[in-house]
């Protein structure tokens, strides 16, 4: 009896999830990628399918505190 091809764990780490995440396109509700570059401090959101393409900063404003 052969058993079934098994999950292989990759051994990644949360952090290696980071940099892209696949999200739901507010356009058209169809999957899209976001990127963030810790770099430039800025946040890309592509979709492929309807072409919707957004760029926010990464800063975070609170109270009229800023933190990286």
């Amino acid at each position: 009896m052969t058993l079934p091809n098994r999950f292989q764990d990759q051994n990644h780490r949360l952090a290696h999830f980071q940099e892209e995440v696949a999200v739901t396109c507010p356009k058209c509700q169809k999957k899209a990628v976001t990127t963030v570059s810790y770099e430039e401090k800025k946040a890309k959101m592509t979709c492929d399918h309807c072409g919707f393409h957004d760029v926010k900063d990464t800063l975070l404003t609170h109270l009229g505190y800023t933190a990286n």
